[in-house]
């Protein structure tokens, strides 16, 4: 049971290779290889491939692919770290029937945007 703030700060320091306050707390090398593919991951839990406790995804926003890595948990809790936008996203939701609504809102509504200003 984390809130959307702590997700978030977990999220920034992975997303700051494992530094929080100008301290190293997670070993950088832990943190890149906790975020590369280690094993190809099950359809029914997000797809893709899986590092130590991360999703890897490759996102198609229209023709341009985002790399990101996710955490999520039951019904609808998700936790996205987008380096190429120094973005993180964390959603708590309570969204058993379609848990994976948040994707296609992070799709459509946060890195499309972000996408299409890039160029």
């Amino acid at each position: 049971w984390l809130c959307a703030e702590d997700m978030a700060r977990f999220g920034l320091l992975y997303l700051h290779n494992g530094v929080w306050d100008d301290q190293q707390v997670v070993p950088s090398e832990w943190v890149k290889q906790s975020t590369v593919r280690h094993s190809e991951g099950s359809p029914s839990w997000g797809g893709g491939e899986y590092g130590y406790q991360w999703w890897i995804a490759k996102l198609m926003i229209g023709l341009e692919p985002v790399e990101c890595f996710y955490g999520l948990g039951f019904g609808g809790q998700f936790l996205y770290v987008v380096p190429e936008f120094n973005l993180v996203v964390a959603a708590t939701s309570q969204n058993v029937q379609n848990p994976f609504a948040i994707r296609t809102y992070m799709e459509n509504y946060i890195l499309k945007p972000l996408v299409e200003n890039k160029n």
